[in-house]
């Protein structure tokens, strides 16, 4: 049976959701950008020179598309391996032997953008620069970097390709050779402010390539000589985080947008000086594109209409020359990511909303083409030629468009959004995958290969459980909804109707016949699984209950709470056994397997309990940037912290010391479970991606 885990729900800071965040909890958005995540930038491609070939040694085969899988049938006493032959158990000895055996989703989209030739497209994703075949969508490249790209630009001639990193820092490529050229980075007076957040563009070359213009987490915009990689000139653009950065045609004005303030500045190249603002009221993640002739600048995003509590889009065009408003799009429900325009500035592409493409006339603002991409589209861009139309969404897919017939002519599955949680079925086999993007996936995790999806749904999944018996899967939603899931079926049987707020945790019970539900209104229900009815309520919480955990028989649950409390429950009375309150931080609680145990996670504290007592036995600090995850192996001698840096750190429990620490996911662990035989850790990011580690002999 996999150990039981204990984490933070996560979710991907997306236009809609950072909007409403902004309107109520400011200062607590504040509070998360300053403990470091990043910022995901979006560029639009320039205008093509010769044509480019890559030499073979950066070419790799094509790859095998995921086919579609009949339901799954394991009998749940079957116990694959999910290691390679040669792996051993994880212990205390061999830890620091762990290798990363497979990553078999290639992460969030960024950006897309084509070539100025259009035979390649370049994707930004948060596992680095990943190159295709414009026509087949077939990968023949990937770039040497394995930071979170968040933004990409081709230089005019095609010849170089720069990239925007997590730290504000350019590096530069030869676009033939995949060889990094040099790298672009000013030390920053004051600190960087960096979010995670999709739809963003912080890097764009001139039209004349003769300089580049780069966003930074401080506020500033730098402008690079991208041949010699000297300083042009710094601009002190925002006092927060740069989020979009766009150059007319000419070279003469720069616009750049940063978030939380609803302003789009646009400053004179040449002097540094601003030139005018623009803002829009209600709107803090806003972006900006430059048509082709550069009269008019597209304001794009979302505000949150006041009149009925909702996002809306936000899409302005702004005439240059006069800067007066030429045309305001129609409000529609959802946040509005960057304008792209075609080649010829006749058009204009962007996506809006949960899965809305729309491609629209420039002139007279009348919408020409709907197209159903399946997910939320976060980056689009046309061909040189203005045949075709890129996309690339939350849905984990690239799609290739015929404007002429709005038809899609291509897609490839590659990637994912980001991953809120994973768990994996006591016989190991399956893997259950939750993502921000509503999508719930089961895997087979032996090939490490996705067989189909259990449920997509509007609202994320927060939280996945399966039962003891492998039969059942429980979802919970960012709302007051449970559903319950035959795994071999795939059919819905259950829905659970109880809580007034977000619930952040599910766990059954030893015997399956209790399901434990944990939720924001600060009550914990006990369901009765094979009804479907509630039959206690938990109550008596001071915060937002985070985090449950079964004894191994079943007779106590513990909980972790926002406020930083702990308790202990006896299941069959519903009565409180003891409470710990000493916390100022969001805690996480797991109780070992034995049930002997618990480890807690204080932001950047880890301590060690008696589970009879609540009596302290170890603490020591995790180092680091915050805790959201930590789980036990299944021998309960080793304890896994996920940071929200991405690192992984494995601690001996009974010495509190750092055994191992691995290095792969770019954003915040949100998962983390152990294989029935001990010998794979299975772990799960924001980044997208699912990562498996061994120990090989």
């Amino acid at each position: 049976m996999n150990t039981r885990m204990a984490r933070k729900r996560k979710s991907g800071l997306r236009i809609e959701v950072i909007v409403g965040l902004i309107w109520t909890l400011v200062g607590a958005a504040v509070v998360c950008s300053l403990l470091g995540v990043f910022l995901l930038p979006r560029f639009l491609p320039a205008a093509p020179p010769p044509a480019q070939t890559l030499p073979s040694a950066t070419l790799m085969p094509p790859p095998t598309l995921a086919p579609t899988f009949t339901p799954i049938a394991l009998p749940p006493t079957m116990t694959p391996t999910l290691a390679p032959a040669a792996s051993v158990p994880i212990s205390l000895l061999n830890a620091s032997q762990m290798v990363e055996a497979g990553s078999p989703i290639k992460g969030v989209i960024a950006q897309v953008a084509f070539s100025p030739d259009g035979s390649r497209i370049a994707v930004a994703a948060s596992t680095g620069i990943h190159l295709y075949d414009a026509v087949s969508l077939t990968e023949v490249g990937r770039f040497a970097v394995e930071d979170w790209i968040a933004s990409l630009a081709y230089a005019p001639d095609g010849r170089t390709l720069a990239a925007w990193h997590p730290d504000g820092s350019v590096s530069l490529w030869d676009a033939a050779t995949a060889e990094r050229l040099q790298t672009l980075a000013v030390a920053s007076p004051t600190g960087s402010i960096r979010f995670t957040a999709d739809g963003m563009h912080n890097v764009a070359f001139s039209a004349d390539g003769k300089f580049l213009a780069a966003g930074h987490g401080d506020g500033y915009v730098h402008l690079w000589d991208p041949v010699s990689g000297g300083l042009i000139r710094s601009i002190k653009a925002s006092e927060t985080s740069i989020e979009g950065v766009a150059l007319s045609p000419d070279g003469r004005l720069l616009a750049s947008t940063a978030v939380f303030e609803g302003i789009v500045r646009v400053w004179d190249v040449a002097s540094g000086e601003k030139v005018r603002e623009l803002t829009v009221k209600g709107s803090p993640l806003l972006n900006a594109t430059f048509s082709p002739d550069g009269r008019l600048l597209a304001v794009s995003g979302a505000v949150l209409s006041q009149s009925n509590a909702r996002v809306e889009t936000v899409v302005i065009l702004w005439d240059t020359t006069r800067w007066k408003e030429v045309r305001k799009l129609a409000a529609r429900e959802g946040g509005a990511w960057r304008v792209a325009f075609s080649p010829d500035g006749r058009t204009f592409a962007l996506g809006m909303g949960s899965n809305s493409l729309a491609v629209w006339d420039t002139a007279s603002g009348i919408q020409l083409r709907a197209l159903d991409h399946g997910g939320a589209v976060s980056s689009v861009a046309f061909s040189p030629d203005g045949l075709r139309l890129l996309s690339g969404a939350a849905d984990g897919s690239l799609r290739l468009w015929d404007l002429a017939g709005g038809v899609e002519v291509k897609s490839i599955q590659e990637y994912g959004d980001r991953l809120n949680d994973i768990a994996l079925s006591p016989d190991g086999a399956v893997l259950a995958v939750a993502s921000e993007n509503g999508e719930v996936a089961l895997w087979d995790a032996v090939a490490q290969q996705r067989m189909r999806s259990l449920v997509t749904a509007e609202r994320a999944p927060t939280c996945l459980a399966f039962s003891p018996d492998g039969l059942l899967l429980a979802v919970a939603f960012e709302d007051d909804l449970i559903l319950i899931w035959d795994v071999n079926s795939g059919a819905e049987i259950r829905t659970l109707e109880g809580h007034e707020s977000d619930i952040n945790d599910l766990v059954f019970s030893p015997d399956g016949t209790l399901l434990a539900s944990a939720s924001d209104d600060k009550t914990i229900i006990l369901w009765n699984v094979a009804d479907g009815q509630p039959l206690r309520a938990l109550e008596g919480s001071v915060g937002m209950i985070l985090n449950l955990s079964f004894s191994p028989d079943g007779t106590r649950l513990l909980s972790s709470s926002h406020e930083g409390e702990l308790k202990l429950w006896d299941v069959a009375s519903g009565r409180e056994v003891y409470a710990l309150s000493e916390f100022t931080f969001s805690l996480l609680s797991c109780l070992s397997p034995d049930g002997l145990f618990f480890a807690s996670a204080d932001f950047n504290t880890i301590k060690l309990w008696n589970a009879a007592d609540g009596k302290n036995l170890r603490t020591w600090e995790a180092g680091q940037l915050g805790v959201d995850v930590v789980a036990f192996s299944c021998d309960g001698q080793i304890l896994v912290s996920g940071g929200a840096d991405g690192s992984l750190k494995l601690w001996d429990a009974n010495t509190s010391l750092l055994l191992a620490s691995l290095d792969g996911h770019n954003g915040g662990i949100s998962g983390i479970v152990f294989s029935p035989d001990g010998r794979t850790l299975i772990t799960a990011s924001s980044d997208g991606t699912v990562r498996f580690w061994n120990v090989i002999q």
